[in-house]
């Protein structure tokens, strides 16, 4: 079973930088952040699907869920092949340029710096809360339909949150959105620490999805701003992944310890410190990333057209 599970995880490691190299090399950094809403959009109405399909198929038992997830693996498989090769721009989905620039130049960016660590508190904390709020769901008498249920509520809100971050993180700049994003975390681990009922956990979820729906968006288009020009967008990709996984494997392994001597409540309670810590630093320490065409351009598709994502995928820098 660990074997599996270790090697699922290796697998998933990949898929985040390739596809946000996917879509910057599809339409440019012009229309990454639409694009990147508009993807995260769909990536959670997917799990919606899975999740209300694991609803009703979980009365069979729960080998009936990996099967289905088999199913899914193939059909995301075959997916892949219908990506058109001409489409693609190698060059802009890098970063702009094909004269990359060394990592540990990159990691001379205080921006960069500041990004990676505050990233990582926020995934510490999230994905550290999470996992022990379903456990916490199933102690105050739930089953495995209140989990699915929390799945389904997560990402049910997240499709709507991760559709509008995409236009504002134009309209309104990076900074701005994603602070909304990182406060909002903090509050609802406020609401975790007081909630009790598996009900109550499961409709705390919906507030719960707005700091993560945000930051899937803006965690790709930061990204691209801070490596334009570089060739280094994959790489910074992976490396924030890679400080939020260890951040989130740190940060479970710890609650765990917590729960168990001290209880939920003061085990959330530290996670919201951490929170809180990731959002102080990325609001007083990170600047707007947004360049001031890039701004310009977004305010006026915002005004023509709406928060709607772009009729192609063609575009440019």
């Amino acid at each position: 079973m660990y074997a599996t599970l270790f090697g699922s995880g290796l697998a998933q490691s990949f898929f985040g930088p390739i596809l946000a190299g996917l879509a910057l090399g599809l339409v440019g950094h012009e229309h990454l952040d639409r694009t990147s809403g508009s993807n995260q959009a769909f990536n959670s109405s997917g799990n919606v699907a899975a999740a209300v399909i694991a609803l009703l198929v979980i009365g069979n038992g729960i080998a009936w869920i990996f099967y289905l997830v088999g199913v899914y693996a193939m059909l995301a498989a075959a997916s892949a092949l219908l990506v058109r090769k001409q489409e693609l721009d190698p060059d802009r989905a890098a970063g702009g340029t094909d004269k990359g620039v060394p990592f540990r130049a990159l990691l001379k960016d205080k921006r960069v710096l500041v990004f990676m660590t505050s990233t990582m508190l926020f995934h510490t904390a999230y994905a550290s809360a999470f996992t022990f709020m379903t456990l916490r769901g199933r102690q105050a008498g739930g089953s495995d339909t209140t989990v699915a249920e929390m799945v389904l509520v997560t990402q049910g809100f997240m499709v709507p949150v991760a559709a509008v971050t995409g236009p504002l993180l134009g309209a309104l700049g990076r900074k701005p959105v994603l602070g909304f994003g990182f406060v909002s975390l903090v509050v609802y681990l406020l609401i975790c620490v007081f909630v009790q009922s598996p009900g109550a956990i499961v409709a705390a979820q919906a507030f719960g999805s707005v700091g993560p729906g945000i930051l899937a968006v803006a965690l790709v288009v930061v990204c691209a701003d801070l490596t334009r020009g570089t060739g280094r967008f994959h790489a910074l990709i992976g490396a924030t992944r890679t400080a939020m996984v260890a951040g989130g494997v740190g940060g479970t392994f710890a609650t765990g310890f917590l729960v168990e001597h001290l209880g939920y409540a003061f085990a959330i309670g530290a996670l919201t410190c951490i929170a809180a810590a990731g959002s102080l630093i990325l609001l007083s320490e990170m600047p707007e990333t947004q360049s001031v065409a890039d701004a310009a351009r977004a305010s006026l598709r915002l005004a023509e057209d709406g928060p709607r994502r772009p009729n192609s995928l063609a575009g440019g820098d």
